[in-house]
């Protein structure tokens, strides 16, 4: 490998595979096995989702086959999965078991399952696979999550929130609470 790196590349290392202890960057690898840059890149656990430079979501999970007995936080497959080809992304943000995704179109789309209104989808609506539109949420052009709460910001500066949030982290007056945004 160049010691220079590549723009649009992902590069990750494991100190336990390096040759040289006084330089852990030496065991530095790429993810990369696909053509396509990345533009964005969320880790989350051992998860990491990114948008390619043809906005397409890539995902690569953690190898349950290599190391099983090493305490290490993130092995990963070398081959990413594309998530949801027909949409386009602009942005992601990842928590716990939740995933909301920004389209170029500036609508919010949430994925995962969450009891405490992450998915802004209302009361009973706790898990959903595919990519589901906030209808509310228009010309967003923020967005971020976290296991408890998320917002989206849209192009006129208003702010959304919902999930929970004891210490206010909602910014709504004596609500600790909202399924929806």
């Amino acid at each position: 490998m160049d010691s220079k790196p590549i723009d649009g590349y992902i590069y990750y290392f494991h100190s336990e595979n390096t040759d040289d202890k006084n330089n852990y960057f030496s065991s530095i690898s790429t993810l990369n096995s696909i053509s396509e840059k990345i533009n964005t890149i969320k880790i989350y656990s051992n998860k990491i989702i990114s948008i390619s430079s043809k906005n397409q979501i890539l995902q690569w999970e953690q190898d349950k086959d290599k190391d099983k007995d090493k305490d290490i936080n993130l092995i990963l497959g070398e081959k990413p999965t594309y998530l949801f080809p027909k949409i386009k992304f602009k942005s992601i943000s990842l928590s716990k078991s939740v995933t909301l995704g920004l389209d170029i179109n500036g609508n919010v789309l949430v994925w995962g399952q969450s009891s405490e209104g992450v998915l802004g989808l209302g009361f009973d609506i706790s898990k959903v696979e595919n990519p589901t539109i906030l209808e509310d949420l228009k010309n967003i052009i923020q967005i971020s999550s976290s296991d408890h709460h998320a917002i989206a910001v849209n192009s006129e500066g208003v702010a959304y929130s919902w999930g929970t949030g004891k210490y206010g982290e909602l910014g709504l007056e004596r609500s600790i609470y909202s399924s929806v945004p």
